[in-house]
Formats: C-alpha cells, sequence, structure tokens
C-alpha cells in the first residue's frame, strides 16, 4: 500500500546475520511531535444532527463510507459526503435480528462487490449489488469469539480468522474457511498461544511478546522478512502490540510497548535491497495502524501527545525510509468512548471519525481529505 526510500544509514545490517548489536539508547527517531511546529490538516465537519452514528468502516464506493449502527435501521446504510453535508441510502437492512452490537472487527476494502463484518462468534459477508448477506458461525460454539479477520484470497472466498477463548484455559485458534457456499467450509486449522493477529493480503503474522511468526494460506509457517527481523534482534522488543506491512514497499511499522515501564515505542523496519534499517519512528506508541488505498499515506494514533492525536505522515519513495514529515489531523474524540471507531475513504483518500460536542443534542463526522494535505508535505 505504500512506498519508501533510504536516506541515512545509521544502522545498516544484512538479514542474514543472526543477532545485531548497538546503542539502543543512543537511537534518536526519526521524528519527534512539536505540536508548535507541525503541519496541521483542518477537517470538514459534517452535521448527522441527533443521527448517534458509532459504527463505521470502509466501503468500496469513492468518497463514502458505510455504517450498521444507525439507530432504528437495522441495516448496513451508504454515506456519502457531498456540499459539507451527508447523504445516506440504505444497502440492505434487517437481514437478521441485530445487524450490528457485540464485539465488532470489519474488513478493509477487499472485493468492489461484497463486504464483510464480525459479531462476536459470527461473520456477516454482504454483497452490496445484489443485497444479499450471508452468516457464518466460525466460532463453532458460544466458548470462543473473533478476534481478528482478513480476506487472504478474495478470489477463492478464501477468509482466515483469528478465536479468542472466553475461558483462561481454553486455546486460540487460526481457522481459513472457504465461504463460497451458503454454509461455508472450514478448511485449515491450527493453534495459537493466546497471540495477537495481523493479516495483510496473503500473509498472516501472530505475535506475542517478542515471538514473531508468519504463516502462509496454508497455515504453515514461513520466513517472512519482518519475522526473520524481529527474531535477530529480539533484544529491542518487550511486548509487540501492533504492526502493519506495506503492500508496495519493504517497509512495516511496529509497535512495541513495555508494560513494566508503561513505555512504548513505535519503531520503523526497512529491509530494502537486503539490508536492513531498524529504528524508532517515534520514541512513544501508537496504534490504530492504517494505509490509504492509493497508497499514499500512513494514518495512526499517536501517544505522543496528551491526549493522543490522529496523525498521518505522506509515503513514497522521494522520502527517507518512504516516510514524510507527520501531518497533525487532531485530538481523538471522547465519544466513542476510547476512539478506535474510524473509517478511511477513497477517491479522494481521506479518514473520517464521529463524535459529539454536547454527548446527545448534535453529532457529527469529521472527515479529512488527503488532498488539501498535499501542500502541506515538507520534501527534503
Amino acid at each position: 500500500m505504500t512506498k519508501y526510500k533510504v536516506v541515512i544509514l545509521i544502522f545498516c545490517y544484512v538479514i542474514t546475520i543472526n543477532k545485531l548489536s548497538f546503542g539502543e539508547k543512543n537511537m534518536e527517531p526519526f521524528f519527534t511531535l512539536n505540536e508548535a511546529v507541525t503541519k496541521k490538516l483542518a477537517p470538514e465537519i459534517y452535521s448527522t444532527k441527533t443521527k448517534e452514528i458509532s459504527g463505521i468502516f470502509d466501503i468500496p464506493v469513492d468518497n463514502a463510507i458505510a455504517s450498521n449502527s444507525i439507530p432504528g435501521t437495522n441495516a448496513i446504510t451508504l454515506i456519502t459526503f457531498k456540499n459539507g453535508k451527508v447523504k445516506y441510502k440504505t444497502i440492505i437492512k434487517n437481514f437478521k435480528s441485530y445487524v450490528s452490537g457485540g464485539v465488532t472487527h470489519y474488513l478493509p476494502i477487499f472485493s468492489e462487490d461484497w463486504i464483510g463484518y464480525s459479531q462476536n462468534r459470527g461473520f456477516n459477508l454482504i454483497n452490496i449489488e445484489k443485497k444479499k448477506a450471508r452468516y457464518y458461525s466460525v466460532g463453532g460454539n458460544f466458548d470462543y469469539r473473533i478476534g481478528s479477520l482478513g480476506a487472504v484470497d478474495p478470489d477463492k472466498n478464501l477468509f482466515v480468522f483469528s478465536l479468542l477463548p472466553y475461558k483462561k484455559e481454553d486455546p486460540s485458534y487460526l481457522r481459513i474457511f472457504n465461504l463460497s457456499t451458503e454454509d461455508g467450509e472450514l478448511i485449515k486449522e491450527t493453534i495459537i498461544s493466546k497471540a495477537l493477529v495481523s493479516i495483510f493480503g496473503k500473509d498472516i503474522f501472530t505475535y506475542k511478546g517478542k515471538d514473531l511468526k508468519s504463516y502462509d494460506i496454508e497455515l504453515k509457517e514461513i520466513k517472512h522478512p519482518l519475522a526473520t527481523i524481529v527474531k535477530a534482534n529480539e533484544k529491542l522488543f518487550q511486548n509487540i502490540r501492533e504492526i502493519i506491512i506495506h503492500e508496495d514497499y519493504p517497509i512495516a511499522v511496529l509497535c512495541d510497548y513495555n508494560f513494566e515501564q508503561r513505555e512504548g515505542k513505535t519503531w520503523l523496519i526497512n529491509w530494502k535491497n537486503e539490508k536492513t534499517i531498524i529504528k524508532k519512528l517515534f520514541n512513544s506508541s501508537s496504534y490504530g495502524y492504517k494505509f490509504t488505498y492509493d497508497n499514499k499515506w500512513f494514518i495512526f494514533e499517536s501517544f505522543q501527545t496528551h491526549p493522543s492525536k490522529y496523525m498521518i505522515m505522506p509515503c513514497g519513495e522521494e522520502f527517507p525510509n518512504f516516510f514524510g514529515k507527520p501531518i497533525l489531523l487532531g485530538e481523538v474524540p471522547e465519544f466513542p468512548s476510547g476512539g478506535g471507531v474510524t473509517a478511511v475513504t477513497r477517491n479522494p483518500s481521506g479518514f473520517v471519525i464521529p463524535g459529539t460536542d454536547d454527548y446527545g443534542d448534535s453529532y457529527w463526522l469529521k472527515k479529512w481529505d488527503f488532498t488539501k494535505a498535499e501542500e502541506l508535505i515538507e520534501k527534503e
């Protein structure tokens, strides 16, 4: 999803080296945030009046998002932005008793016709063109809920799910399903040790503490460059909490958090031309990693500021290590509680969050158009 270039090689490593040692305390991050000098991109604010929109997600429609939680609808609703106003269009409704609710995880755009999201132990797969929905109980029973999900081969209707137990003594699972039929078929399964899971295309990653592993769609462990680099430099890491890998460039961003010291770091790992750069991107935690669909922007929530704020960074081969300087979007709203309810638009690329200023009388959607951020990019 993005592109990068190496400028300063303070530390250069060959992937085949087993272990690398250097003074980690002397490593300064690539970027620090000084709000006084950081460029800021203002949002457009779209009033939703008394509509409390808390569940939004990406959809394969230009300049639009979707929601499955507009009160009183029990529907998936298309939300488009035009001339300072939002417009609503029902895609499909009443395909189950509760279209929203439960612990929900949304898939990013993986098809022009299909969208998907989980609720607790089940998964909804919806064809937005034919307005048809299918529900799959991928958890199998009430002892498990879905923790992560991904479309590992959309053309073959192959989806991966991590299943988390409600009972501490039960194992966690990775399961691959073929969802090309009404009933679906479990085709692969493996036990994982309470690990977190991230999926990027056909690559599946599990991570627990500093142990990061990668798998293919057969759930066979493979040697992905990122997993190899992390294992060779495991002394740098404590508890990996989130990772993201760019679709086009040899680069990953990784959040590591030391619970004892209550200290987080955001790492940039670059393995271009069989050389490895491991350096702190920020000297603090960051979460909610997303790349835009045009591959030009990296979106995240930064804890280098208090309170935390949403930020973006331009991506491309013209920037050192493929990232340009951060641009500030704004504070994470108090509602929805804790943030995390966001969506990415395409054509134009942008970012949307819901919120309220008065807790009940009126609500809004804030939308940032990243084409307007291009003039804020600082060239090296």
